[in-house]
């Protein structure tokens, strides 16, 4: 049975449907449990024996690249790859993928609510409200 490694702490959070499809194809599933982002020895120690590794931003080198001899696919979940040395894995035949969808929508959400917080003083509001002083501040 091959194994995949599941890099970010945050992948199928939301749903256990992505890896419910990795396990209807009989791969074994090997989860970072730090609860944070891996150093680069920690990554060789969790998948030096899988064929693939869904990745976050923790680095991919070239020393860490030659030391996963059986890893075949390294997708990055998310659009950047800079994270991962491109020449090291196409010479050691390891094909990348990231994700295909861009997160404008969400990060164009994140700032009209950033915008709205900063204008309307919704956060200092709140903070001095928790520290049970009234101080309303209009927008």
């Amino acid at each position: 049975m091959h194994s995949i490694f599941l890099a970010p702490t945050t992948y199928a959070q939301h749903s256990k449907i992505p890896i419910m499809l990795l396990e209807k194809e009989k791969y074994k599933i090997i989860t970072n449990e730090t609860d944070r982002k891996l150093l680069p020895s920690e990554i060789i120690q969790y998948a030096s024996n899988v064929i693939g590794i869904i990745a976050g931003t923790e680095l991919y080198n070239k020393e860490v690249l030659e030391q996963l001899s059986n890893l075949k696919v390294l997708s990055r979940l998310g659009v950047g790859i800079d994270n991962i040395d491109q020449d090291t894995a196409k010479s050691l035949g390891v094909k990348i993928y990231s994700t295909v969808t861009s997160p404008t929508q969400a990060v164009i959400e994140l700032v009209i609510g950033l915008l709205i917080n900063v204008s309307r003083h919704i956060s200092i509001c709140n903070n001095l409200l928790k520290n049970n002083n009234w101080n309303k501040k209009m927008g």
